[in-house]
């Protein structure tokens, strides 16, 4: 088993601001909103107002955002956070650390019954390229027979020792979610936890960046894509979360404080009140309905970062790690299933630390 002797972050006690989120999430879940034909006819003109503004400063000719201008009333405004710069010099990455819970399924080896396998997790990525790299520990079976199973399958009940632990994969052919004319499809690497995602075009006003995120028009051609229409039975909580575990550029304070408190105001996200980490720390948990009984995220009540996301997929770079770490090619086998019919999904992570710039990578297990 490893151990990740990192200090522990001092829980932020909760105050008047944290709990009036939680207050205003239920009022709005409990509230029906009566749209009436006046307040129709103040949005119809405010929106022309807003059409006319963005035309002027900060749209091309054929009134599209321009992607080379600060939005109005975007985070941009504000002081950046250390370690998400507007843009990565080259030979830049932004580097992130986490200890996570890998959880796998044990029917594809025949055995009803959970694998969990604890985890250091780092990440390193820019507009070209996301290099992954994970430190497993011993895996824990939720029987005997399951872990008998996972033996006759040529899997290792130990990290092998000798074997790559990180590999990097290329975004996509032409630059990945941020290159200014992105192949088909690049737009999906972000789903796939490759890449990173400027946000200075995002809006740090909640409601605006609730119903943006909603919509799917955040200024952000290349993130709004990454979670089409009808892909999820929410799709504006995905986009949520997809910010608070995407490596950002462009990011801050205020506009995580933004997206805390615009994540409550997204049709059909159940704000659940104060949750408890794996890692001690106390914060705000947000599901995407009401049939989750656990939060996939949890909040810091006071800087809106990210304390914990739970059950969510994980990237073919941890999977591709972890066939290697614990996959025995010459082991003998007493059974027809595969490693590969396996699925890898993050039980929980919880973010070590604040994202990085650093001009490196590791040189071992990755391309020179």
């Amino acid at each position: 088993m490893i151990r990740l002797d990192t200090p522990q972050e001092v829980a932020v006690p909760f105050n008047d601001e944290s709990q009036a989120v939680v207050r205003e999430a239920r009022r709005r879940q409990r509230r029906r909103r009566v749209v009436t034909g006046g307040i129709v006819v103040v949005v119809l003109l405010g929106a022309m107002s807003v059409a006319l503004v963005v035309r002027g400063d900060g749209a091309d000719k054929t009134g599209q955002p321009s992607r080379n201008r600060v939005r109005p009333g975007s985070p941009a405004g504000g002081t950046l956070l250390r370690g998400s710069p507007r843009a990565l010099a080259s030979g830049q990455w932004l580097h992130t650390r986490a200890a996570t819970t890998f959880s796998m399924d044990g029917l594809p080896l025949g055995v009803a019954g959970e694998i969990t396998i604890p985890a250091l997790t780092q990440s390193w990525a820019n507009s070209r390229a996301t290099c992954a790299q994970v430190s497993f520990g011993v895996p824990q079976f939720s029987s005997l027979t399951l872990r008998l199973a996972w033996i006759a399958n040529g899997l290792s009940t130990n990290p092998r020792s000798g074997q790559p632990n990180g590999f990097c994969e290329e975004n996509t052919p032409g630059g990945g979610a941020l290159a200014v004319d992105p192949k088909d499809g690049a737009a999906k690497v972000l789903t796939k936890g490759l890449g990173v995602i400027d946000v200075s075009s995002l809006s740090s006003d909640p409601p605006t960046l609730a119903r943006e995120l909603t919509s799917g028009h955040t200024w952000n051609e290349m993130f709004d894509e990454a979670v089409p229409q009808r892909s999820y039975p929410n799709p504006g909580f995905e986009r949520a979360v997809l910010l608070l575990q995407t490596p950002l550029l462009g990011a801050t304070g205020n506009f995580y404080v933004a997206l805390l408190r615009a994540l409550p105001l997204i049709p059909g996200v159940v704000a659940l009140g104060h949750q408890h980490s794996a890692s001690g720390l106390t914060g705000l948990g947000f599901a995407a309905d009401k049939g989750r009984n656990q939060a996939p995220v949890i909040l810091n009540p006071r800087t809106g970062q990210l304390e914990e996301t739970r059950n969510v997929p994980a990237g073919s770079l941890f999977f591709s790690v972890g066939t290697g770490s614990f996959w025995n090619p010459y082991a003998p086998h007493v059974s027809d299933s595969s490693p590969s019919s396996l699925s890898l999904r993050v039980l929980r992570s919880d973010p070590i630390g604040n994202q990085a710039v650093v001009n490196f990578v590791p040189p071992f297990g990755f391309p020179a």
